[in-house]
């Protein structure tokens, strides 16, 4: 049977990654500057995953808030790792 666990998991990760790739070349695209670039890349990729807990659970249900919080610990993960 299928554990949708690593579904979400998998969701989670290629969310962040497309953000990441998209926010990169975006800016690639606008700026010259390294540091701008870089500032993008991370606002891009890293998106407001409390808000998305917040509202999910306010107005959906506990269970639609689990892929936010997943990325609410992902986000710091993978944000790091770029860094």
């Amino acid at each position: 049977m299928f554990n949708y666990g690593y579904l979400t998991l998998f969701a989670v990760m290629l969310h962040n990654l497309i953000g990441l790739v998209f926010g990169y070349f975006s800016a690639k695209i606008i700026f010259s500057q390294k540091d701008k670039i870089r500032a993008t890349t991370f606002e891009v990729g890293v998106e407001n995953s409390g808000l998305a807990v917040t509202i999910a659970f306010k107005y959906i249900s506990p269970e639609a808030a689990i892929p936010g919080a997943i990325f609410s610990v992902w986000h710091n993960i993978s944000g790091a790792i770029l860094a």
